[in-house]
């Protein structure tokens, strides 16, 4: 009874047995599974994180590449601003820079005109000044004259003819002078009305003008103005040089007048340079030699 007990119970052992390991090996599959499965989750958190982490620093990247796009955008902005300020500051610059040049042309022109006058009054004081002078030595050579007939009448034996000879010098002197000084006044009356005349005050006027020129009527007011101060100037012109043209005696009122070259040019109706060869041809016709233009304008200043 023992022996078929023992019998009975190995087939269930056996089953427990193989029960025990079957459910073993089910729960060390299943927690391999799960541990497989856990792990698997593990990764998948990773790439989950490392996608999010790329993705952020994707749009890391974006925004930034935004905002270079903006800076370029400012900068390119900002450098069409500045080209548009250079350029209105190059387009203002240019019509001030013109104003300037021909504000400093004007300037220049009067600056020059404003030297040909004052040459013109410097030569003025100077025959001003000899005539003085000429006037103070006059009158002390009859102050010495007058010493010496005192002294003479003093002395006894003095003749009359002397006496007479040297009150005949005194008066000759003092009438010399009377003259001297009424042609000086004369002259400096015969000068300021010719700078009051109409002519002469277009003429220095129109210094610097370009389209500036004297009519027929205008040169004949000039020359007649000219003869009157400066004692027939025209007729004793001619005197000299009976073959002077019109023009050649045009351009020689002018130089009278210490007007500019270029000016004369202008009022003449001629080049500068055709100005500068009549000056030379006018003086060889005058004198008969060669001279230059400086050689004219300085014998007409004093004709």
């Amino acid at each position: 009874m023992q022996i078929k007990s023992t019998s009975f119970l190995k087939p269930i052992l056996l089953f427990i047995l193989v029960f025990a390991f079957l459910h073993e090996s089910r729960i060390l599959f299943f927690s391999k599974q799960d541990k497989e499965w856990q792990d698997k989750e593990v990764e998948v958190q990773k790439d989950k994180q490392l996608t999010e982490s790329i993705a952020s620093d994707s749009l890391s990247l974006v925004c930034q590449v935004k905002s270079l796009q903006k800076e370029v955008s400012r900068a390119n902005h900002y450098k069409d601003s500045l080209y548009f300020i250079f350029s209105l500051i190059v387009c203002a610059s240019l019509p001030i820079a013109g104003l300037t040049g021909y504000v400093l042309y004007r300037r220049r022109k009067r600056k020059l005109q404003l030297e040909q006058l004052s040459r013109l009054h410097h030569l003025q004081k100077l025959k001003y000044r000899k005539s003085q002078e000429q006037l103070e030595q006059n009158k002390q050579i009859i102050a010495s004259l007058e010493e010496k007939l005192h002294k003479i009448a003093q002395q006894a034996d003095t003749e009359k003819s002397e006496k007479e000879a040297l009150a005949e010098e005194i008066l000759r002197l003092r009438n010399r002078n009377k003259q001297m000084e009424f042609q000086r006044i004369n002259k400096q009356i015969s000068l300021e009305l010719l700078q009051q005349s109409e002519v002469y005050q277009f003429i220095f006027r129109n210094i610097g003008n370009a389209n500036a020129c004297l009519s027929t009527k205008q040169w004949e007011q000039l020359g007649e103005e000219l003869d009157l101060t400066y004692e027939q100037f025209s007729s004793r012109l001619y005197t000299i040089c009976p073959k002077l043209n019109e023009t050649e005696l045009h351009v020689c009122y002018l130089l009278k007048l210490s007007v500019p070259l270029i000016d004369i040019a202008h009022f003449t109706a001629h080049q500068k340079s055709s100005i500068s060869t009549l000056r030379e041809r006018l003086y060889k016709k005058i004198h008969g030699t060669q001279g230059s233009g400086k050689a004219l304008d300085q014998f007409i200043a004093e004709f």
